[in-house]
């Protein structure tokens, strides 16, 4: 199990707590944030809305793939990438 978090700082009493209790830390991390509780940082801009929809969406697709619920051209077939990327 791990702990996964969008802002360390927004997020940093559910992060001591994570610390308090053993569970890893993964951090989305901007370049002013602190890293002190966080186990392994992910550099992205964690404040735009747009940055944080591909993260989770490549997160998501990244998940799907490691359970075997789908593959890389199961996953295109199913995602029209020119609608998502219009919707920008």
């Amino acid at each position: 199990m791990l702990f996964f978090v969008t802002d360390p700082a927004a997020d940093q009493q559910a992060s001591i707590e994570a610390v308090n209790t053993g569970l890893p830390i993964v951090g989305l991390v901007d370049a002013n944030n602190n890293l002190r509780n966080v186990d392994v940082a992910i550099p992205a801009n964690n404040k735009g809305r747009r940055s944080l929809a591909l993260i989770y969406w490549l997160l998501a697709r990244e998940v799907l793939k490691i359970r075997g619920e789908t593959t890389d051209e199961a996953w295109a077939e199913a995602q029209d990438l020119e609608e998502w990327q219009s919707s920008f």
